[in-house]
């Protein structure tokens, strides 16, 4: 940059560098949307204003699969912290291979620029590890939200038992057969108590 601008040479260089099979023409029409005024140089607001449609995708798409990530645990009766003891194998940091192996596998239409997105939303500090910290911190508000989710479906029965003047020993009787709630019965209840439910909900809700 020079004077607080982005030039002409130096953008064509960095994307060029980033993204190698980029032409002329298509570094020209990248360019063009970055410098709105056409004044031939990209100011800081202008620079932002053009990434962040990308950087909000990016980060709607990362909060989407960290909020599967936290639903498969659940749903297998783990915490975040178990997650990272098992990736970490008593280190006290995860490695970028473990990250990848881990999250491919959990979602196998990750690309590997994805992985690398999804990797630096956890490796704040960029130092090529991921401490407990970083871990627990960007999975946190994912984790947060699926456990919400179970409890207010729980509170939905609580209300609704109120309302109909029934226990919840009535309730697990009306579910039970031979003593035993089983899971058809108990997938069903909770579907009719709020049919916005998944699978991995009804997984998570029932391991729980």
């Amino acid at each position: 940059t020079e004077q607080g601008v982005v030039s002409w040479p130096d953008f064509r260089s960095l994307f060029q560098q980033w993204e190698p099979s980029l032409g002329e023409d298509d570094l020209q029409g990248l360019w063009r949307s970055f410098d709105k005024d056409g004044d031939g140089s990209v100011t800081r607001e202008e620079f932002v204003s053009a990434l962040a449609p990308a950087t909000q995708a990016a980060a709607a798409h990362t909060e989407d699969v960290c909020k599967r990530v936290a639903s498969m645990l659940f749903q297998n009766g783990r915490t975040v912290t178990q997650l990272f003891d098992a990736l970490s194998a008593g280190q006290e940091q995860v490695a970028f291979e473990d990250f990848r192996s881990l999250f491919q596998q959990l979602e196998p239409s990750l690309t590997l620029p994805d992985l690398q997105a999804l990797w630096r939303c956890f490796d704040k500090d960029g130092d090529g590890g991921v401490t407990r910290q970083e871990f627990l911190k960007a999975m946190a508000p994912s984790a947060k939200l699926v456990v919400q989710k179970v409890t207010d479906v729980c509170g939905q029965v609580t209300q609704l038992l109120q309302q109909q003047g029934k226990s919840v020993e009535q309730l697990f009787d009306a579910l039970a057969e031979n003593q035993v709630v089983r899971w058809e019965a108990f997938c069903a209840f909770f579907q009719g108590v709020s049919s916005s439910l998944s699978e991995p909900d009804l997984h998570g809700l029932w391991h729980s």
